[in-house]
């Protein structure tokens, strides 16, 4: 009898997963149609989540190093960079040792929109967030961390290892 019971509700969606998936996809809808339309026309949530990678580090990158923190294919990289240096986000140049080589570098534009990008970023966080109290807040992120299984800053400083463009 429990197990028919724990069935329907998997099937109804009532289960803890199906409420928690439900509530995951209308929260990332609404974060990405926010940000896109925020964004733009300057950058996309794509663009910025690229540049959020190459700004990890100082210098310039090379798009095999790129393509192993961004969880996509070498042909969307390469997409959204021939984009990026389309409207000067990026700039790329040919390394002078070896020719084959092509270094990917931010722009002085390229941070300034990244620096954009974030602020708009955090403030539709905090829009969405400040539809709890500062406690449930605190609960809200240690949970999700437990659940994603990443450290909160807390613990140990922010370590994105791979990010999804």
């Amino acid at each position: 009898m429990a197990v028919k019971g724990a069935n329907e509700d998997v099937a109804s969606g009532n289960s803890t997963e199906g409420q928690f998936l439900r509530c995951w996809v209308k929260l990332s809808k609404e974060l990405h149609r926010r940000l896109e339309a925020e964004l733009a026309p300057e950058l996309t949530e794509s663009q910025l989540n690229v540049l959020d990678v190459m700004l990890m580090k100082n210098g310039d990158w090379t798009t095999s190093e790129l393509i192993e923190f961004l969880e996509t294919t070498p042909a969307a990289v390469t997409m959204i960079l021939d984009r990026m240096e389309k409207h000067g986000l990026i700039a790329r140049t040919r390394d002078e040792r070896d020719r084959r080589i092509v270094r990917i570098a931010v722009t002085t534009k390229g941070k300034t929109a990244w620096e954009r990008g974030v602020r708009i970023r955090e403030q539709i966080a905090a829009s969405c967030l400040s539809r709890l109290s500062a406690h449930n807040q605190r609960l809200l992120v240690y949970l999700l961390s437990k659940a994603a299984g990443v450290p909160t800053t807390a613990e140990s400083g922010p370590s994105p290892t791979a990010v999804t463009v």
